[in-house]
């Protein structure tokens, strides 16, 4: 018997033919579930939730506070962009930030700006309203 009497640990190992592979296997599961819910949630938490098939308490009164939150970023991040005069690096900032705010990690889309210093103008201003943005989130949440 494991540390974990009322987990399935016991019926992965089981299944998995041994402790590494079902450890391999809960990995690879709970990266997957916290990337499904936009890594609002701990490797920790996630490990949990696969082990023992209950969901974070966390998630379960997220649901509309995560739908509000998600407006309320995007409004945000167009009222920042509306100070951006150039058409292009305002679009690459916004497609930045949106798929940011999808994958919780910010990956810098040029989309179509090829000179060397309005990338960087994209990559300073994507950064900061990132950065806003989740002081304000941080701050929304508690």
């Amino acid at each position: 018997m494991h540390w974990c009497f009322n987990s399935k640990f016991n019926d992965y190992e089981i299944a998995c033919g041994g402790r590494y592979a079902a450890i391999m296997y809960i990995s690879k599961v709970a990266r997957h579930r916290a990337k499904s819910v936009h890594n609002c949630i701990t490797e920790s938490q996630a490990i949990s939730w696969v082990i023992t098939g209950i969901e974070p308490e966390s998630l379960k009164p997220n649901l509309a506070k995560w739908h509000k939150r998600r407006i309320m970023d995007i409004l945000y991040a167009e009222d920042r962009l509306l100070y951006i005069e150039d058409k292009e690096v305002a679009d690459a900032v916004r497609e930045t930030v949106l798929s940011a705010r999808k994958t919780n990690n910010l990956v810098y889309s040029y989309k179509g700006v090829c000179d060397e210093s309005r990338q960087a103008r994209v990559r300073i201003l994507s950064q900061l309203i990132w950065d806003e943005m989740r002081h304000v989130r941080i701050e929304y949440i508690f």
